[in-house]
């Protein structure tokens, strides 16, 4: 795993043929971001020889900070770290901790996310019809026409009272048949490796496996045959791979908490620019602020017999202070 403290761009622009070619790298560096801008600018000046030779190279590297950054660390502002685990800042404003061996799966499951039971539907259908109601029976009998338009309304509300009831009593039928084949799984795959132990918690989109009885590397066998086994996200098994870390959201989505889609555009690609540094801080204290009212998961319970590892138990211990896992009375996001 390798998260940089200090980034460069470097762009370079060369006119070969009547055609122009425009190269943009990156460069990173633990020391200086003095060695960081010689990075950017060898390998901008690299890639630019290869282009000019024919080659087909990929001309401007891109701005993603984590998924997509293929062949550059982590690009993301580090938060903060203890020994080998850093917490950074994502393209939208989340913090993720990343760690090198401590294995996380996210299960996500449509079970999990809020039943959409039609209640827009009732109440557009209801607004028309009070409207209606109102204008062409006061036409003739002012001003009970208003008075019928009322009744509809409050029979409207009515209607998706009831509607909301029974998409909330469906949304937890869901989520129970969901917990209920995880747990399944769980159980049937530690049948076969009696050492494991897992820690499960309840994500806004679904489920989260930690393992705390020993360490992994992301390409190792055993870490790829429980990816295999929870059906985990595609791309994080591959990110995991190429990153060479594990990794884990433990700050509330902003959309989830009601408050803006995330990080404005001009602000999200680490490193901005020292010009908009005062705007995303008021971004991020606004942000964290609104953010202590949610919880990113809760911990639901414990599977195996395995002793803890002593550096995954604390990354357990960070994760879950960070998640606020054990506070079930806040909402998820």
């Amino acid at each position: 795993m390798q998260i940089p403290s200090h980034w460069a761009e470097a762009t370079l622009h060369h006119a070969q043929d009547g055609r122009k070619i425009t190269i943009r790298r990156y460069g990173w560096s633990d020391t200086s971001e003095a060695d960081a801008q010689r990075l950017a600018d060898e390998r901008a000046h690299e890639a630019l020889a290869r282009a000019a030779a024919g080659e087909d190279v990929v001309r401007r590297e891109p701005r993603r900070g984590y998924n997509g950054a293929e062949g550059t660390p982590i690009r993301e502002e580090i938060v903060d770290q203890r020994g080998d685990s850093v917490l950074t800042r994502n393209s939208y404003g989340a913090v993720c901790l990343n760690t090198p061996d401590v294995l996380f799966v996210d299960i996500d499951d449509a079970a999990f996310e809020p039943p959409v039971v039609g209640n827009a539907g009732v109440w557009v259908a209801g607004i028309l019809l009070a409207l209606a109601a109102g204008i062409f029976v006061n036409l003739s009998y002012a001003p009970h026409g208003w008075l019928l338009a009322g009744l509809i309304l409050m029979g409207t509300a009515l209607i998706g009272l009831r509607q909301g009831r029974r998409g909330e009593a469906l949304g937890a039928q869901r989520r129970e048949t969901a917990l209920a084949r995880v747990r399944g799984q769980i159980e049937q795959f530690l049948a076969a490796r009696p050492d494991w132990r897992l820690r499960l918690y309840r994500t806004p989109a679904g489920l989260r496996l930690l393992a705390v009885h020993r360490t992994f590397t992301p390409d190792e066998a055993e870490a790829q045959a429980c990816f295999a086994a929870f059906e985990a996200d595609p791309i994080y098994t591959r990110m995991c791979q190429s990153q060479r870390c594990f990794r884990a959201r433990v700050s509330p989505k902003p959309w989830r908490m009601s408050y803006r889609r995330g990080l404005p555009t001009a602000l999200a690609h680490w490193p901005v620019p020292a010009a908009s540094r005062q705007a995303r801080e008021r971004w991020i204290q606004d942000y964290t602020g609104k953010a202590k009212a949610f919880a990113s998961c809760h911990f639901l319970e414990e599977f195996g017999s395995g002793t803890g590892h002593p550096r995954a138990l604390a990354v357990q211990d960070w994760h879950d202070e960070l998640c606020r896992a054990h506070e079930a009375r806040l909402p998820l996001a």
